[in-house]
């Protein structure tokens, strides 16, 4: 998968979501400025990323997901390992 589809993917999966508007969506834009992210968005979106990328996610991890943008480059950096 491309860097490009990567990110198409966490946007429509965060669009889907309710965390970022596709009018005001941007790959940089922080999730806390859209939405307020609760700890079950949090549980909700690391389900997404293992199931829909193969990883295994770990506690240190989930202080990345901060924007589209910061969560493609965990993927990129957890399947790049595999």
């Amino acid at each position: 998968m491309t860097r490009e589809e990567v990110l198409q993917r966490v946007m429509e999966y965060f669009a889907d979501q309710g965390a970022i508007r596709d009018d005001a969506a941007s790959p940089d834009t922080p999730l806390s400025d859209t939405l307020l992210i609760d700890s079950l968005m949090v549980l909700e979106t690391v389900m997404f990323l293992e199931q829909e990328f193969d990883l295994q996610l770990e506690r240190s991890d989930l202080g990345e997901i901060t924007s589209p943008e910061a969560v493609v480059e965990l993927i990129l950096r957890k399947t790049s390992k595999s």
